[in-house]
């Protein structure tokens, strides 16, 4: 039962991650539009970031693993929970906390990286 839950929660975090970078990571246009991204704009504005130092396409690559993860641990905590309403509560609260925690993890480790 913990194999196929981790299988699974592989898999989400895979899938997510090849969308992110099939997408954004390979085209160009894509590419250069991702400054204007949300999380992009989060981890520069708030960790302070200079944009100069970090490789755009690898920070394609670090986003798109954080929220591969971040989805994937919601939808396996969601899981656990019985009913609609209920699960639905708990997956906002559990996402935004992921949200949270994970990218305050990915700023600081940008952070030390510069």
């Amino acid at each position: 039962m913990i194999l196929i839950k981790i299988v699974e929660m592989l898999s989400i975090i895979a899938i997510t991650y090849l969308v992110y970078f099939l997408f954004i990571a390979i085209r160009k246009e894509q590419l250069k539009k991702f400054k204007n991204n949300t999380f992009y704009k989060y981890l520069i504005k708030v960790y302070k970031l200079d944009p100069k130092k970090h490789d755009m396409k690898n920070m394609v690559k670090i986003i798109g693993l954080a929220n591969g993860f971040i989805i994937a641990i919601t939808y396996e905590i969601v899981l656990c929970v019985k009913g609609l309403t209920l699960q639905l509560l708990m997956s906002f609260a559990v996402f935004i906390l992921l949200d949270l925690i994970i990218y305050h993890i990915v700023g600081k480790i940008l952070k030390g990286r510069e």
